[in-house]
């Protein structure tokens, strides 16, 4: 790498922070949140955060997202002055810093013996990975950490520590991290097994720990977390076909008539996103495999760097074990191992790679690192596009929700509220914090829109039964997607007249925003 000259070095690690800044402003929330969001943080305004509460509408998440709970409550209160939008502000750029940090961390495990990576360049790539990839900070911080403690220095027992100290909190932070992490210790037990020569295995005490946490957070959340992927086991072997394979390759959690689905205005077409993003998990799959192939009899050989090709095999293998598991639970084939670790595991290597003078492929290389990087960043770029221009969290002020859960809070009484996933979540958050549940016994349907709910919508079936229909007319008016909390269900917005006079209801209040339907 040193044939980059330090001028260009720092200029790449200048313009990249820049980005990185741009981009945290521009897509910073308007509302707290979505989807899931809003009923989390609405959890932290109730007793035992919402633990078996009977006006949560996620009453048993307290156990398995303790950690997260915990954290988000600590910054609400210290920081936040108790305020939720301003909490999910600070979320979001501790998000984006934190990736940044997590890559750095990751990084670091990439030092080749005779093509070193330079401290500037460490810096510009975690940026670029930072930018070019959307998953949240802290749960991908605690992975690196694992990976850090189990690869790079393990027999110190600072660092096992460290390690161990990371586990336990991302085993109570959220389902499906925590399952990725436990899906890479096991895969580096079963990569030390494989390797038992290797002069950097963890010591056993600290592989026992691991295991024991594990089985610790099974009991403490009542086997919620993993214990669920594989309740659907016995199905999943009965049906399992090409087509239900397929199925779950490409559905990304939509599992609703093509005509129902939102439609994103971003300036790609999302089939020619989807195409690239296929493309480089193929890439990514054949470029792992032959990086192991080329170097995995040679891992006892002074002249190879242990730490590339063992922190490889274990993501590459702890891949496999996460997808399989979470399609065990979900009928879906999670990408997110793909995007996360092995994208800038791949693209570091190749970037060496490309710049070494033995190397013949350099136009190879570096073509692959570009088709990898243009693939995720617009990936991530229809995301956060979708999430801040396409969706109620930026495109709608988190106070004009007020005014109309204040109406129905004071002239209504023991009522379910069914309405869409992000309205429903941020009246929820208004409900608990100013405790307006217990002047009028309010409840919000949980999960939402459903795809049934919807369906009678459109087709003039739909009929209120103790509840009301509570409609955000600006989904429709701004091309704003209809979250549901059934899977991962994105439907059309839908006109105002859909509503009442397809469905013959009566509207009971409007306030321009927010209308309310009996």
């Amino acid at each position: 790498m040193d044939q980059i000259p330090t001028i260009q070095r720092v200029n790449i690690c200048l313009f990249g922070i820049l980005l990185l800044i741009i981009s945290m402003v521009i897509f910073l929330p308007n509302s707290p949140g979505y989807a899931y969001g809003p009923h989390h943080i609405a959890n932290l305004f109730l007793p035992n955060f919402g633990l078996n509460f009977e006006y949560s509408t996620l009453p048993y998440y307290a156990r398995s997202v303790l950690t997260q709970y915990a954290l988000n409550k600590a910054i609400l209160i210290l920081v936040a002055d108790g305020d939720p939008l301003i909490l999910s502000r600070i979320v979001y750029l501790l998000s984006v810093l934190l990736r940044m940090l997590a890559y750095l961390i990751l990084l670091t495990l990439l030092q080749f013996k005779d093509k070193r990576l330079d401290k500037s360049m460490v810096v510009g790539l975690s940026i670029l990975f930072a930018i070019t990839i959307s998953w949240p900070g802290v749960p991908l911080m605690l992975i690196s950490m694992i990976l850090w403690s189990l690869i790079k220095t393990p027999s110190h027992l600072k660092t096992s520590i460290l390690g161990v100290l990371s586990y336990s909190v991302l085993s109570l932070y959220w389902h499906s991290a925590g399952m990725i992490g436990f899906s890479l210790v096991v895969s580096y037990i079963i990569i030390s097994l494989a390797f038992s020569s290797k002069r950097n295995m963890m010591r056993s005490w600290g592989i026992y720990t691991y295991v024991l946490i594990t089985v610790i957070s099974w009991i403490f959340i009542r086997g919620l977390t993993y214990g669920g992927a594989f309740r659907n086991f016995v199905i999943l072997v009965k049906n399992l076909s090409i087509q239900y394979i397929l199925i779950g390759l490409f559905s990304k959690g939509n599992f609703i008539p093509r005509e129902y689905i939102f439609s994103s205005k971003f300036f790609v077409p999302g089939e020619v996103i989807s195409l690239g993003l296929y493309s480089s998990y193929i890439i990514l799959t054949l470029a792992s495999l032959w990086i192991l192939y080329q170097n995995i009899q040679k891992i006892n050989k002074t002249s190879i760097d242990k730490s590339i090709v063992a922190l490889l095999a274990i993501i590459f293998l702890g891949n496999i074990l996460f997808m399989a598991a979470y399609f065990s639970a979900t009928f879906i084939f999670p990408p997110v191992v793909f995007q996360t670790l092995l994208y800038p595991l791949i693209v570091v290597y190749l970037l060496v790679d490309s710049y070494s003078p033995k190397s013949i492929t350099k136009l190879t290389s570096l073509f692959l690192v570009g088709m990898l990087v243009a693939s995720f960043g617009a990936g991530t770029l229809q995301i956060m596009y979708t999430d801040t221009f396409e969706d109620t969290r930026g495109e709608t002020s988190f106070y004009i929700y007020f005014p109309s859960i204040g109406w129905i809070s004071h002239h209504t009484h023991n009522i379910l509220i069914v309405s869409d996933g992000n309205t429903g979540g941020y009246l929820q958050i208004i409900l608990s914090k100013y405790h307006l549940y217990e002047i009028s016994e309010i409840r919000i349907f949980k999960w939402g829109i459903t795809l049934g709910i919807y369906e009678k919508l459109v087709k003039g079936k739909y009929k209120n039964e103790k509840s009301l229909l509570v409609v955000n007319t600006l989904l429709f008016k701004k091309h704003l997607r209809l979250v549901s909390l059934q899977a991962w269900n994105r439907f059309k917005p839908l006109p105002l007249k859909v509503y009442i006079v397809r469905n013959n209801l009566s509207m009971i209040y409007n306030d321009n925003n927010i209308v309310v339907l009996y």
